[in-house]
């Protein structure tokens, strides 16, 4: 019951995973569903021994959307699983721009693996593909998504999210209802029912009026069929992506066939004449809403004929399915280009190109933006038109800052820095002197306390 790939001891998560990983099989002929209990004994969240993996956190989150023209970052955290041990400064973050090939770079460590993941800056138009590595001390290296590189995370630029469809069913909006169903078929009311019967006590957003399963007490859930629960058209043509937003109430968990159903969004670009899967809810469930979003272009080309479909059913035995949809809204994406210049270049040592240097612009009235080099020294920083300074910092490098940059609209101002490495710090004559001399006294048995304290200032190129 372990599933190593996802660094997953837990005899219990593993069960439950493994049923989640086969979901996207149910419409294959070779599968059927079955319904079982697994009775453990002892602690369910106890690892099993010998199990070596590692698993990544994101405290922050994330990115998902990014401010154009400026390079993101958020932490990533690795830790060991079981007996795992990550291995430090093993942290890679592997991006895409465009679809181009993955770039590989190792991401900046604090302490320990915990590590700082930059995402390059941005133009309006592009998209980012990313996931992240690591290495566990047996030499194995894991993955974030664990489908990397075909599964990834991706973000891109964003300068404002416009709401373009908005419904808390407070008022008719043109939802159709239909489907086979013997009984609860979706209505729009304020819920009924109580709660007590795996139903939704309240609707999501405490505007009063939802969508459910037959708004009735003891008896709102569906039998026997299909219901389905169908948006008005939305014209989405002259956009480039959107999302839809939705709240969901679903329950299978009881009666005589529990975890047996499944609850299943689609879209449609055509008016309804056919309609693509989206998501699959279920069959494990329980009590509560869940906030659920979808890109409607990873699944169908955007038109003026957009539409999307709630289905609920009670198919085989007889369980108890109750559902509940509310706060649906739809949401556009923009992403305006700024007006202004670029401040692009290449950093290096002279020779050789700097990655990871920290580029900051201000020009002291509220006008910043910042990058960070690539593996290849470059950086673009989108600005206003005005004038700059420009820092340039790296742990290894003496910090390094140019002014009077001036952005000139429309235009792209190249700054080439070469910065100067850090020397390494070798005790002088008289620091040995002290070292031997303390070693000495150490061997004669007296305690001897050497305290060192040296101040360098930092040098500034203008």
């Amino acid at each position: 019951m372990y599933n190593a790939t996802e660094g997953m001891p837990e005899i219990g998560r593993a069960n439950q995973d493994s049923k989640e990983d086969n979901l996207y099989r149910i419409n294959e002929d070779c599968m059927r569903w079955c319904y079982y209990e697994l009775n453990l004994f002892g602690d369910p969240t106890i690892a099993i021994k010998g199990v070596r993996a590692v698993t990544f956190d994101y405290p922050g989150g994330i990115p998902e959307i990014l401010t154009p023209g400026q390079a993101t970052s958020f932490e990533v955290v690795v830790s060991g699983v079981g007996e795992g041990i990550p291995v430090s400064g093993s942290g890679q973050i592997h991006y895409s721009i465009d679809g181009a090939p993955f770039v590989d770079e190792s991401m900046s460590e604090g302490p320990p693996n915990h590590y700082e993941a930059i995402l390059p800056a941005l133009d309006c138009g592009s998209n980012i593909q990313f996931y992240f590595t690591a290495e566990e001390d047996s030499g194995k290296t894991f993955s974030d998504p664990r489908g990397a590189p075909d599964e990834t995370y991706g973000a891109f630029p964003v300068t404002d999210i416009v709401v373009v469809f908005d419904d808390n069913f407070e008022t008719n909006q043109g939802w159709t209802v239909s489907g086979d169903a013997s009984d609860g078929q979706w209505e729009r009311a304020i819920p009924a029912g109580g709660g007590d019967r795996g139903d939704p006590p309240t609707d999501y957003d405490g505007s009063g009026m939802c969508y459910v399963t037959d708004n009735e007490d003891d008896n709102s859930d569906v039998d026997d069929g299909y219901t389905y629960l169908t948006s008005p058209t939305i014209d989405l043509s002259q956009v480039e992506d959107a999302q839809v937003n939705y709240a969901l109430w679903y329950t299978n968990n009881a009666g005589d066939n529990p975890h047996n159903d499944l609850f299943k969004t689609y879209v449609s670009n055509n008016n309804g004449a056919s309609w693509v899967l989206a998501e699959t809810i279920g069959p494990a469930t329980s009590s509560g809403w869940v906030e659920h979003s979808f890109s409607v272009t990873d699944y169908v080309t955007l038109t003026d004929q957009i539409r999307v479909r709630f289905e609920a059913s009670d198919l085989g035995g007889g369980s108890i399915v109750e559902a509940g949809i509310d706060a649906v809204s739809i949401e556009v994406f923009e992403c305006n280009p700024a007006s202004g210049g670029i401040v692009a270049g290449t950093v290096t040592d002279g020779s050789q190109p700097i990655a990871g240097v920290q580029v900051f612009a201000d020009d002291g009235s509220g006008n910043t933006g910042s990058d960070v080099t690539l593996g290849n020294g470059t950086y673009s920083i989108n600005l206003p038109a005005s004038t700059y300074e420009v820092s340039f910092s790296h742990a290894n490098y003496r910090d390094t800052t140019i002014t009077d940059v001036v952005v000139t609209e429309g235009e792209t101002t190249t700054v080439d820095v070469v910065m100067e490495e850090l020397p390494v710090d070798i005790p002088t004559l008289s620091e040995w002197g002290l070292i031997i001399l303390a070693l000495l006294l150490l061997a004669a048995g007296t305690a001897a306390v050497v305290r060192k304290s040296r101040v360098v200032s930092a040098g500034r190129v203008d």
